[in-house]
Order: C-alpha cells, then structure tokens, then sequence
C-alpha cells in the first residue's frame, strides 16, 4: 500500500487527472467518417530517409510476409492480415504484443516495392483491417492512443508511397479516410496521463494528421511540439527517459515529420534544430555492440545504424561534446561507460532500470561487461529481474534493488543521488539506496582509468555489502582465484583482478540476457560478497 500511495504521489497533476477519468468515463468515441478531404502531400524526402533507415533484408521479408497476408511484428511473430481481429494475440495477457502488431509497422515496407499487384493487395487488406475495427470496442489495442499514433505514421508512409508512384488505386481515398479517422480519434484522447515519449509521439503523428486534413490546426500542434521537446531533451541531446531505443525512435519520428514539413514549405527550423540536436547525441554514442542502460529492445521498423548514418550525412551535427548522463572514460583499448542518473524525472519512470552507477566496458571495442538489456513489459519475474539492481553492474548493502520496484512500469520509494564528483579521468558517484523506512545505505562509487588499466572501488555503510559483474554471452570467463577472473573474446584477453582484502565471496552463475524483445540468453555474472570496500581493476593480460 505504501508503495501503491508513493508511487501516484510522483505523477503530475495532469497525469493524475487523466487517469482518474479514464478510470471513470474511459477513452472518448468518434463517429467514423469517410469522403473527407485531403491534401495530397509531396513526399520525395520522407521516402528516400525511409528507405535510407530501413534494413533492405528484413523489409524484405516483411514484404514477403505481406504477400502471403501474413504479417510480422517483433521480428519473430507472424499474424494474419485476413481477419486481423481474429488472431489468437488479442486472446493473450501480452499488451506489448498485442499494441506492436497494431502499429502496422511492416505495411510501410511498402516503399520498397514496385509491383502494382502487391500494393494493391496491401492497400486492400489494411483498408479490410481498418474497416473490421469500426467494430471493435474502442479499449481494444488497436485503439490504445499509442498504437494510432505508431500507425498514423506507418499509414502516412504507405500514402506518400503509393501516391509518389503512377500506380495509385481508386482505394486510396478509403485509407485516406481511414487515417483521418485515427486523427481524429488521436485529438480525443492524448495521452497526458503516460507523458513522455507517448506525448511526443501522440503530437508527433497530431502534426503529420493536421498536414493532410487541417493544415489551419499544423502550427498549434507544431508549437505544442516543439515545447514538449524543449522539456523532454535533455542538454546533452538525449531525451529524459534515458532509453538508448526509445530515443532513436523518436528521432526516426521527428525526422519524417520534419522531411513532410520541409516538402510541403513549411518552416521546420526549429523541429530541425531537436532533431540535430538529438542526432547528434546518439551519433556520439553509437557503438558496434549495442549499449543496454534502462529499456532497450531492437527497432525493426528501421535499423538504428543506418537511421544514424543516413541523417548524419543529411544534417550538420552539432559540437556539443556532453553525453550526460553517461561518462565515458578511456585509456589504451579500454572504454567504460558509466551511468550517472537516479529515476528522474521521477513522474515518467516507466524505461528506467534501478540502476545509479552502473556501467559498460568494451576492449578493443569489443563489449565485455554488459547490463542485462529487457526481455518483455508483462507483470513477471522477468520484468522485475531487468529492471532491479542485481540486473546490473552496481553494489548494493542489502543485496536487493536500490530502490522500491513497484508493478511493470513504476517505483515506490527510490534511491537518491547525494553526489556527483565528474573529473577528467574519474568519477566518483554517492548515493543513498532505500532500507526500510530510511534512507540508510550509503555507497560511494569510484571508477578512475590509470595508464593501461580501469579501476573500480566501491565503499558502504554496511559489511555483508553485494556487487554484480554481467559478463557479456560472448565472452568466456574463466576462474583463476575468488580475486582473479581471466575473459576473453575474440582473441582479445582482459583481466579482472580484486585488489582488497575485505572480499567474504565471489562466485560465477548463469543470470539473463536479453537484448531484444522475447529473445532471452543466458550469461555469466560474477557475484561479490565484500566488507565494507571493493576494489578491482580490468587490465589488458598483455600488461
């Protein structure tokens, strides 16, 4: 109950208030309507930044999958495009499943094809899905305001594509329609009560709606957006849920959008400005092993790589060298990548894992040591596993979650960050995890890189204190001593070496791994039982 109370008193008001009507008068109904106007849109720019983003293979597919009326979501499930509604996903307890197969993320594969026959199947069949959720009750997935506003997008891409072509059917004035709808639906029920990335996306897709149907209504929605960024992007130019994915896909988003806008004279300067600004944030982040900090999950609509190198070439990224709220030390072939952030903002928590000075380590940029990733956003062990602070490389006193984890997406009482000390060549973190009532477990985190090696000591309050070390799958580990572990991967040999005598334990055993949704692996965790202090060092076995 505790818990239960704390974690409404961290809403806004606004947020609170939505739900409470929700929970009352639930979502608000629209009339479906059809032979409405539209403006036909020029398109040039949005398709080639489509297509430049896409993986060639899995669109593909995809496209393989439409025209067998099969459809693929998640990248590893299949559902029917006949009798959409009937697909056994919408009899399951799985919401994620159930809102990304209503996105129609793959019908906007259809940029890549140049068979009439196949684009009119396609526009076929989504106006036959279209039609047969006139019927559904509007607290099904397909209508939750997240799901329109991912298919508002995927839906403006199908039109822009087929009408950029000489192949357009007569039933396009039915999908037309059918997004009007959507945007119409979407006015009705923004989603204030999740805030965050549904926010942005929900006005997001309000724009792109209003340049097709009400070009009068663009600048209020523009502007709205535009405030909503300068709240949620943080200076470094990474958005405040701290998600590396939710991140990319919002600038996938605002990068079409700003492409319809740019095509269509309107003036996109300061849409353009965030999405640089944003771009430029994950350009200087992007590795070659995916980072896992807070939800993480991989994007098959685009392909991140290809998103961020496309419009790195299209836009001049800015100088900014910040990468709050990460810290990213290096020395010889070492980079460790640690994480500087408590939940905040505390009133959006929902992709942030307890986690106050985790951090990541490649060698030779090979990753070494690796957060845990997400598996799936159920009410599970699982979700509760992923989002604890044993699914991470940090200590703990009391050998459970720094903070309260309360329900899939939201915390009870949380850990506080006291202190952040940021030098050159360390940082030196203090924080205060939750013990019962109080605040009473102190632990200061020190990690420093020295010539040829990256050093990691650890002080708290309590004895019988916990670390975790999450060895990535593709390393192999082996155990020299309780305080000497050799790992190696791909030729490349690192060892991990703990320094102090106040060790009680160490330990290897198999926790989980996922770096994309519902695909789980296992991996080798070192677990520490420690004094007081820890202290250890990665050092390259040719030192």
């Amino acid at each position: 109950m505790v818990n239960f109370i704390i974690s409404f008193l961290h809403y806004k008001p606004i947020q609170l208030f939505t739900r409470i009507k929700l929970l009352v008068l639930g979502r608000k109904k629209i009339n479906f309507l059809s032979n409405i106007h539209f403006n036909k849109l020029n398109s040039k720019s949005v398709i080639n930044t489509v297509i430049q983003s896409k993986d060639n293979n899995h669109s593909l597919n995809s496209l393989n999958a439409l025209e067998n009326d099969s459809i693929i979501y998640l990248n590893n499930f299949n559902a029917s495009s006949i009798n959409f509604f009937e697909n056994d996903i919408f009899d399951q307890n799985d919401s994620l499943k159930k809102y990304e197969l209503c996105y129609l993320n793959c019908f906007s594969d259809i940029v890549f094809s140049d068979d009439k026959v196949l684009k009119d199947k396609i526009l076929k069949n989504l106006n036959n899905i279209y039609s047969d959720s006139h019927s559904q009750k509007f607290n099904h997935s397909f209508w939750y305001p997240y799901s329109v506003s991912s298919r508002m997008i995927n839906i403006s891409i199908v039109i822009l594509s087929l009408e950029s072509s000489n192949q357009v059917s007569d039933d396009i004035s039915i999908l037309y329609s059918n997004l009007f709808n959507d945007y119409t639906y979407l006015k009705r029920n923004i989603e204030f009560d999740s805030d965050g990335n549904h926010l942005l996306k929900n006005y997001i897709s309000l724009c792109i709606g209003s340049i097709f149907f009400q070009s009068d209504k663009t600048l209020t929605y523009y502007d709205k957006l535009n405030q909503l960024l300068s709240n949620q992007i943080l200076k470094s130019g990474f958005h405040y849920e701290k998600s590396f994915d939710y991140h990319n896909s919002l600038l996938y988003d605002l990068s079409i959008l700003n492409d319809i806008l740019g095509d269509n004279f309107f003036d996109n300067s300061e849409l353009s400005d965030y999405l640089i600004k944003m771009l430029s944030f994950s350009n200087r982040l992007n590795r070659n092993e995916k980072i896992l900090f807070n939800d993480s999950f991989r994007n098959y609509h685009f392909n991140d790589n290809n998103m961020i190198s496309y419009l790195s070439s299209k836009y001049t990224l800015n100088d900014e060298t910040s990468i709050y709220p990460f810290k990213s030390l290096r020395t010889s072939n070492f980079e460790i990548l640690a994480y500087l952030s408590d939940i905040n903002p505390i009133h959006c928590p929902a992709h942030l894992h307890d986690a106050i000075g985790t951090y990541e380590l490649w060698f030779n940029s090979q990753k070494f040591i690796t957060d845990s990733g997400n598996y799936d956003y159920n009410n599970s062990q699982n979700r509760l596993y992923f989002r604890s602070s044993n699914a991470h490389n940090v200590s703990t006193i009391s050998n459970n979650s720094q903070s309260s984890l309360y329900k899939p997406f939201r915390f009870g009482r949380i850990a506080k960050l006291n202190e952040l000390i940021d030098q050159d060549n360390s940082i030196e973190i203090c924080f205060s995890e939750i013990d019962g009532i109080f605040y009473s477990n102190r632990i200061k985190r020190k990690i420093q890189s020295c010539t040829g090696l990256i050093e990691i000591e650890d002080t708290t309050n309590k004895n019988n204190s916990f670390s975790y070390i999450h060895i990535h799958p593709d390393v192999n580990i082996e155990r020299v001593s309780s305080q000497k572990y050799i790992l190696s991967k791909n030729k490349n040999v690192i060892v991990l070496q703990i320094e102090n005598s106040s060790l009680i334990d160490s330990y290897i055993d198999s926790t989980p791994f996922s770096e994309e949704f519902y695909r789980i692996e296992n991996k080798k965790t070192i677990n520490l039982k420690f004094n007081n202090q820890l202290r250890y060092t990665y050092i390259s076995q040719s030192n």
